[in-house]
């Protein structure tokens, strides 16, 4: 079945196949949070150079309020439908929401918790969470 609602997910001028403005975004103090070896990086677009040569980044129009977020990616769409499920929650943001709320409610990160952000991290190939980051609630939430 295909989706009348295409999520616009690449700069404009991105690239010669790509002709779109881009919808969702991510704010440059909450990109700069994440580990520059976070495979989630992957899939957002903080620098490119547009078809017309110009070259865009957080100090250019296209980019200068949030880098583009990658969310979905139809090769086949030409037209107003498209043919991937929009994504409305990733099942990471659940682990680590559910993380955060049994640190919330037991006072202090359990083991099931640390569990459930390290194998997250694992998975973007990141290393588990260290000692100081599980120490108590405020550190594991600033981890989290």
């Amino acid at each position: 079945m295909k989706n009348r609602w295409m999520i616009k997910f690449y700069p404009v001028r991105y690239a010669q196949d790509r002709q779109c403005w881009f919808t969702f975004g991510m704010h440059w103090d909450f990109y700069d949070t994440f580990d520059p070896l976070d495979d989630r990086l992957k899939s957002v677009v903080s620098e490119y150079t547009s078809i017309t040569g110009e070259v865009n980044n957080r100090n250019s129009s296209f980019l200068k309020n949030a880098a583009a977020i990658i969310k979905v990616d139809d090769p086949t769409f030409t037209v107003e439908y498209c043919t991937v499920d929009i994504i409305i929650y990733h099942f990471a943001d659940v682990m680590l929401s559910h993380a955060e709320c049994i640190n919330e409610n037991k006072g202090a990160p359990t083991q099931e918790a640390i569990d459930l952000v390290n194998e997250i991290r694992n998975r973007v190939n990141l290393p588990n969470l260290t000692a100081t980051q599980t120490a108590n609630k405020e550190v594991f939430n600033k981890a989290i």
